[in-house]
């Protein structure tokens, strides 16, 4: 496949989405601007899949994660959002991914104690789970999870990064900052 953006068959109209939460059925696919500030790729959303753009320059660490299979543990068993690559170069390096939409977003100022609790858990867990094969979170911020029912999963996937070899966990103050005081 082409290293370039996904292409869509020419039925499909695209339409660009500058304000969040547009009451256009999900059957119609669109464009839709950044995640937020930190995410700059744009995502096109269609149907029960979201298709997010990898920029180039982090698309090498994305063909070492599927490469070395780190996401799929995680996928099974219920932290990570289902991610797979949705597009193709000819060396087979991801330029775009492929994750299922949850059925309703929420944010964290919507969740109760426990709620928090358990996203917190989460974080630390897939944070561990990653460590242990080179690999980390940029952000440690509840936004990088949504509650599928009542299992928090990480969908903010491109927030992953290569461990930069420090012996602390230097997500901590941002942890700390954003769930325990």
């Amino acid at each position: 496949m082409a290293d370039g953006p996904i292409t869509f068959p020419s039925n499909l109209h695209l339409r660009i989405d500058h304000e969040r939460g547009a009451d256009e059925p999900v059957q119609r696919p669109h464009v839709a601007n950044r995640l937020n500030f930190r995410d700059p790729a744009p995502f096109i959303r269609c149907n029960s899949y979201l298709y997010r753009n990898l920029d180039p320059a982090r698309r090498p660490l994305f063909a070492r994660l599927f490469r070395q299979n780190v996401l799929a543990p995680l996928i099974e068993d219920g932290l990570l959002i289902e991610t797979e690559p949705a597009a193709l170069t000819a060396g087979s390096t991801p330029t775009a991914l492929r994750q299922r939409v949850l059925p309703f977003v929420t944010f964290p100022h919507e969740w109760c104690a426990p709620m928090l609790c358990h996203a917190a858990r989460t974080l630390i867990e897939v944070s561990l789970r990653l460590a242990r094969r080179g690999y980390a979170l940029k952000n440690i911020r509840p936004t990088t999870l949504q509650f599928d029912a009542t299992q928090p999963l990480l969908v903010d996937v491109t927030s992953l990064a290569p461990l930069s070899g420090e012996p602390v966990w230097v997500g901590y103050p941002e942890f700390a900052a954003q769930f325990l005081y």
